[in-house]
């Protein structure tokens, strides 16, 4: 049904390995992470984990024409690892980062041993969705 997704609350996180030995060490991380994730996670009620993922691929060079000519830029070398968590209530978001206190010091150490970027967005609500 389109819009059942509609005022689900969202936290995605960017991390950007700038090389290989980054991106293998991400990848034993995000594995950690997913265990962690269903173990912890809600199924149900105000704190509801209703879909997590990670993905990952390479960085291309901004170069809008491109895609638009249906081209791929040419890559950077960096790889794009992206995070997604929906939750169903602005609560669910919020009691997640309580919840992976344990990993932030880990994590904290991994970013600044491979120099990988971290782009943070938080609280975001779904204001469209098509099918559930």
């Amino acid at each position: 049904m389109a819009d059942s997704l509609v005022g689900k609350r969202i936290s995605t996180i960017s991390y950007i390995a700038p090389d290989e030995n980054a991106a293998q060490a991400m990848r034993g991380y995000l594995e950690s992470h997913k265990e962690f994730m269903a173990a912890k996670s809600y199924r149900e009620g105000p704190l509801k984990l209703i879909h997590y993922f990670f993905s990952e691929g390479p960085e291309y060079v901004s170069d809008t024409q491109s895609w638009l000519d249906g081209k791929y830029p040419k890559r950077t070398g960096r790889t794009i690892f992206h995070l997604y968590h929906m939750y169903e209530t602005e609560d669910g978001v919020h009691h997640h980062f309580f919840e992976i206190a344990d990993f932030l010091p880990v994590l904290s150490e991994l970013i600044k041993t491979f120099n990988i970027e971290v782009i943070i967005s938080n609280q975001l609500t779904v204001v469209q969705s098509l099918w559930d």
